[in-house]
């Protein structure tokens, strides 16, 4: 397998954290969660997926040391997510890979995380990495790394708008997730598809449908990612068609607070949940849905 890492395209709450968690369950595949909090948060506020914070947590602090990871490259990447790591900057560029590969930035910033992807493969054992990063810019700076491959899941508009609206605690910070407003989760949800289409004008992205997904996890798996992912698919721990086993081993870093439980993973469609709202938040939700789904289907 040429590829050593799986990046998850998506909008947030489009299914990425139980797809991530259903790769990490095979042998052959170690997921990072949304790996770019490594740079963008503080590490105290960071909470491994295995209960424990970063730095205390054995997986991390092994890993860490092995890729020599030290304060100085802790600022080089925060200082070049904050140039490089924006939509802005891609339309600067044209949104063109080759000029991409030019600026000397992108290079250096995709050095380090290099140093730390070989880290982690060796100390997981993991043949592929997972990446549920979900965000658009970062997938066109990885995109000039031939050994990253994209799966992008895409769910319904309207069922993922219901859900961004919806209060969710989370466990990192002992507090409910920051829930973005209609416009803002709407605005998410289209730029990530907007940016996954231009990308894939220069970079194959497999397109993973959420709905197919949880009605046949497997078949979808399959049929999406293809023969060169067949022995990835078939290591996964799966216990029935919709339920698998996780990893003893899961250290994923933030996002979904999903991530969190310690039980069988059941992989099935969720509906959106629609008490609490009033039905003029019911209307515009819908409405907004349609539109965007009628824009990019």
């Amino acid at each position: 397998m040429d590829v050593r890492i799986i990046y998850i395209m998506g909008a947030g709450r489009s299914g990425s954290t139980v797809l991530e968690r259903t790769l990490d369950s095979s042998p052959k595949a170690f997921a990072l969660g949304e790996f770019h909090c490594l740079w963008r948060l503080p590490w105290a506020q960071i909470l491994c997926s295995c209960g424990a914070r970063l730095q205390e947590c054995g997986f991390w602090s092994r890993t860490l040391e092995a890729a020599g990871f030290a304060g100085r490259d802790l600022e080089r990447l925060r200082f070049f997510e904050n140039q490089i790591i924006r939509n802005r900057y891609l339309l600067y560029k044209r949104f063109s890979l080759r000029t991409l590969a030019q600026d000397p930035q992108c290079r250096a910033f995709l050095e380090i995380q290099s140093r730390l992807f070989d880290a982690i493969l060796h100390c997981s054992g993991a043949d592929i990495l997972i990446d549920s990063s979900k965000a658009g810019p970062r997938a066109w700076i990885l995109a000039l790394d031939p050994q990253v491959g994209f799966l992008h899941i895409r769910r319904d508009a309207a069922d993922t708008l219901f859900s961004s609206q919806r209060p969710k605690w989370d466990k990192a910070t002992t507090a409910l997730m920051r829930k973005r407003s209609l416009l803002g989760a709407a605005w998410d949800w289209f730029k990530v598809e907007h940016s996954s289409r231009l990308l894939a004008k220069h970079r194959l992205i497999k397109r993973l449908d959420y709905e197919k997904f949880t009605a046949a996890p497997k078949p979808a798996l399959n049929t999406v990612l293809g023969a060169e992912y067949r022995d990835l698919v078939d290591s996964i721990a799966w216990v029935n068609e919709t339920t698998v086993r996780p990893s003893a081993e899961y250290h994923s870093l933030q996002g979904n607070p999903d991530r969190y439980d310690k039980g069988l993973i059941r992989i099935s469609f969720r509906e959106p949940i629609l008490d609490g709202f009033s039905w003029t938040q019911r209307y515009a939700i819908k409405t907004t849905g349609m539109l965007l789904d009628s824009i990019y289907p």
